[in-house]
C-alpha cells in the first residue's frame, strides 16, 4: 500500500502503463539511419527526434492529428531543409519505419518479468500508431509481457496531454491514482502526474525530469531497479 508524504494511504496500484520508444526500446537504429541521410551527423538525428516531438505537441494544441510516422517524416524533411541537405523520399520512409524493428534495452526483459510476476495489469501507452506498436512488440519479443496496447491514435491527442492519461485510466476502469506510468521522458512523467497518476522515471542517457514540478516517487537508472522499488512499495 503506497502512502503519501503525510503517511496517508493512497490506494493499491492496479495498472502499470509503459512508454515504449526510448523507455523500453532502444531506437538508436532509427537515429543512425536518419543520421546517414543527414550527412552522417548524429547531432542532426537527435534534433530530428526532438523536432518530431515538438510537432506532435503542436498538433495536439491545434486539435489536429497525423500519426507518429507521418510526423517523423515531416520532421526529417524539415531538418534536412534547415541544413540544405537533399533527402530521397523513399530512403526517408525506409529510415523511419525502422522504428518497428527497435530492440529492448538490456534491462527491460528482466524488469518486465519481475513486474509480471506481481500480477499487475500491464499495458503500453505510446505515441506510436496502432500498427506500429503491434509490430514493435512482436519484433522485440516483448508482446508476451503485456495485457494490452494503447495508442494515442485512438484518442487523437499526443502525450503529454492529460486527456491521454485519463482516457487510458478510463479504458481500464480504474482511477488515475491507481495507475503508474513508467517512462524515460520527463515530459511524459509530467503529463501523467498532472493527470493524477503515480510515476516511475527511468534515467536513460540524456533524459532528465522537468525541474519546475514535483518529482515522481520512483527515479532509477533502469527498469530492473524500478521493478524492485514498485515491488517494495506494493507489498
Amino acid at each position: 500500500m503506497y502512502r503519501n508524504e503525510h503517511g496517508e494511504a493512497i490506494g493499491k496500484l492496479k495498472v502499470l502503463f509503459f512508454d515504449v520508444n526510448e523507455t523500453l526500446l532502444d531506437i538508436s537504429n532509427v537515429k543512425q539511419a536518419v543520421a546517414e541521410l543527414l550527412d552522417n551527423k548524429m547531432e542532426l538525428a537527435d534534433r530530428w527526434f526532438n523536432l518530431m516531438l515538438q510537432y506532435t505537441w503542436m498538433e495536439t494544441m491545434a486539435d489536429r492529428y497525423h500519426d507518429f510516422g507521418e510526423i517523423g517524416l515531416a520532421a526529417l524533411h524539415s531538418i534536412a531543409k534547415m541544413n540544405h541537405i537533399s533527402v530521397d523520399p523513399a530512403k526517408a520512409i525506409k529510415a523511419i519505419v525502422l522504428i518497428k524493428e527497435a530492440q529492448p534495452h538490456p534491462d527491460v526483459e528482466e524488469g518486465l518479468h519481475m513486474l509480471h510476476e506481481m500480477d499487475f495489469n500491464m499495458l503500453t501507452l505510446t505515441n506510436s500508431s496502432n500498427p506500429t506498436i503491434v509490430a514493435q512488440l512482436q519484433n522485440s519479443g516483448l508482446r508476451r509481457w503485456f495485457d494490452g496496447m494503447l495508442s494515442v491514435e485512438d484518442i487523437g491527442f499526443y502525450k503529454p496531454h492529460r486527456h491521454v492519461y485519463r482516457w487510458a485510466a478510463n479504458r481500464m476502469n480504474v482511477k488515475p491514482s491507481e495507475c503508474m506510468l513508467i517512462a524515460a521522458h520527463g515530459w511524459d512523467i509530467f503529463g501523467a502526474l498532472e493527470a493524477g497518476y503515480r510515476g516511475a522515471f527511468i534515467e536513460r542517457p540524456q533524459q532528465v525530469l522537468y525541474p519546475l514540478v514535483e518529482e515522481p516517487e520512483i527515479i532509477e537508472p533502469n527498469l530492473i531497479n524500478v521493478a524492485k522499488r514498485i515491488i517494495e512499495l506494493e507489498r
